[in-house]
């Protein structure tokens, strides 16, 4: 059981993480835009 629990926690994490990295250069793209766009 715990097995089936760390395999699935890490799956998890995983596509957590390759969430966060998507919004993070959403977020980084928008704000180099905006700066490009004042500079």
């Amino acid at each position: 059981m715990s097995l089936f629990r760390n395999l699935f926690s890490k799956e998890k994490k995983e596509t957590l993480d390759k969430g966060l990295e998507k919004s993070k250069s959403t977020f980084f793209s928008k704000l180099s835009k905006a700066v490009a766009g004042k500079a």
